[in-house]
């Protein structure tokens, strides 16, 4: 009995209890983003730093937009990343 709590106890203490966030600038690299976009370039498509002044008014139509270009690929190519990581790429994009 003593070794099946044992087992118990540290089976459930190897599984986190919440995931780490997602980091935005290795997020950009590994979807793809950085192939189109530059943080104050313009390239195939717009700087981030412009998508920020852009909503920074307005948040909540940025959050709108940018998930609506990466999860749905409305004027932007789709995106395979979780709600998760597209709110972490939002959050970043926004604060820039």
């Amino acid at each position: 009995m003593f070794r099946l709590c044992f087992a118990l106890i540290l089976t459930v203490a190897a599984v986190p209890l919440s995931a780490a966030e997602p980091d935005p600038q290795t997020l950009l690299k590994e979807r793809g983003c950085v192939t189109c976009h530059d943080l104050s370039n313009y390239n195939v498509g717009p700087p981030l730093k412009s998508v920020a002044v852009k909503y920074r008014s307005n948040p909540a139509a940025g959050e709108r937009r940018i998930t609506s270009a990466l999860k749905d690929g409305i004027g932007h190519p789709k995106t395979e990343a979780s709600p998760e990581e597209i709110k972490a790429l939002i959050d970043w994009i926004l604060s820039l």
